[in-house]
């Protein structure tokens, strides 16, 4: 396969990625603001079943889909974990600047 398919494989995998952690920036965030541990546990382990559920997806349609393999479930995983890490920056950036406003910029 040409290095074009790859990248169209990666670029997919990846949207599809970014899609899925937006969704568990949803379930982080509710799970924050019931400010609760219990909660944030709760919260922490749907979402790494969603992630399995996400890479399941791309690894179980493999043979349906005209594209790479490894293309696809490589572009997911970056979609999971550099979408999600920055919504995560975010909403902890937003808690920060909720909880205590003056320190929010992270200068003091």
């Amino acid at each position: 396969m040409s290095v074009g398919m790859y990248l169209l494989a990666g670029g997919i995998g990846f949207a599809f990625g970014a899609l899925v952690a937006f969704g568990n920036a949803q379930i982080t965030r509710r799970a924050v603001e019931k400010d609760s541990t219990n909660a944030v546990m709760a919260g922490s382990i749907l979402r790494m079943l969603v992630n399995i559920a996400a890479l399941a997806v791309v690894y179980f349609t493999r043979n349906l889909l005209p594209l790479p393999f490894y293309g696809t479930i490589i572009g997911t995983a970056a979609g999971l974990s550099l979408v999600g890490i920055g919504l995560n920056y975010q909403l902890s950036k937003k808690q920060m600047k909720k909880e205590n406003p003056e320190s929010a910029d992270g200068r003091n």
